[in-house]
């Protein structure tokens, strides 16, 4: 943890307790042993932060920030006007674990952590079978409830089971759309396919479109061949070109570091088959 200044060594403080430190002036419970805690180290503005981040790190998990003006004391919580918000989102998760360890590292800590991904989790196949689009799924995660699939933007498959088969009576060209909802009720995308009027399929299925210092984005691509992989900034211009032979490897991230924004990441494959992946740089 960090603490400010003003905070480091006064009576109520909880850093005390966290350093392992008895106060003679306050009924205080010392810490055996200590935890990993630095004083903020950035000359002149208070540290101000209020949150509290749940389970952030796993992919299996519930990832909750707790945030508000809520200041985690007892005015706070008996006399004060407050907001606390819980917002279940891993994406927030994540920005909000990557600014905890900018100033954890600047004061003076040396820990490291790392995003649990769980790509492999994720089985989704597809292939067209006489008038049919048949799909299989296996997804492994106990915190997601449903599966619903989409295509062309409409929605054509629901089910309350992580693992089973959708045959869709379907001899057109287009784009399915496969998410998950989560218990906390968060509808999340898992991935999209584009099936042609052959049997020619590109899948993509990324486990976090969120790229940041600890999680950068990353796709299993499946298909045929040479895939062609770009991505676009807001303005349309190609700020990466790479290649993907997916008789050597289907999984894809991006090459080179760029700056933070909105990004397209477009997929091309052989047969003209074409996916679009929008991601989030978080510098």
């Amino acid at each position: 943890g960090v603490f400010n200044a003003t905070s480091w060594n006064v009576d109520y403080s909880k850093s005390l307790d966290l350093r392992g430190l008895w106060n003679l002036a306050s009924d205080n419970n010392p810490w055996t042993p200590p935890a990993d805690v630095f004083l903020d180290s950035v000359d002149g503005n208070l540290l101000h932060h209020k949150y509290m981040l749940i389970d952030c790190d796993k992919w299996d998990s519930n990832p909750i920030v707790v945030t508000g003006s809520f200041n985690w004391s007892a005015s706070a919580e008996e006399g004060n006007d407050e907001n606390l918000i819980l917002i279940h989102s891993k994406y927030f998760a994540d920005l909000f674990l990557q600014e905890f360890f900018a100033r954890y590292h600047e004061a003076g800590g040396t820990a490291e952590y790392s995003i649990d991904t769980k790509l492999e989790q994720i089985n989704i196949f597809v292939r067209r079978e006489k008038g049919n689009v048949v799909i299989n799924y296996s997804i492994d995660n106990a915190l997601l409830s449903s599966v619903e699939i989409d295509f062309n933007e409409e929605k054509v498959f629901a089910s309350p089971s992580l693992s089973g088969k959708f045959v869709h009576k379907n001899n057109k060209a287009g784009k399915y759309n496969i998410f998950a909802l989560r218990r906390s009720g968060v509808r999340e995308h898992l991935g999209q396919f584009y099936i042609d009027g052959y049997e020619n399929v590109l899948s993509v299925i990324s486990e976090n479109n969120l790229w940041t210092k600890k999680s950068i984005y990353k796709a299993r691509v499946s298909g045929e061949g040479i895939v062609n992989i770009s991505i676009f900034n807001a303005l349309g211009e190609a700020v990466e070109n790479s290649v993907l032979d997916l008789s050597k490897g289907n999984i894809y991230s991006p090459k080179n570091d760029i700056a933070g924004g909105i990004y397209y990441v477009q997929f091309n494959d052989q047969y003209g088959n074409k996916l679009t992946e929008k991601v989030l740089r978080v510098k």
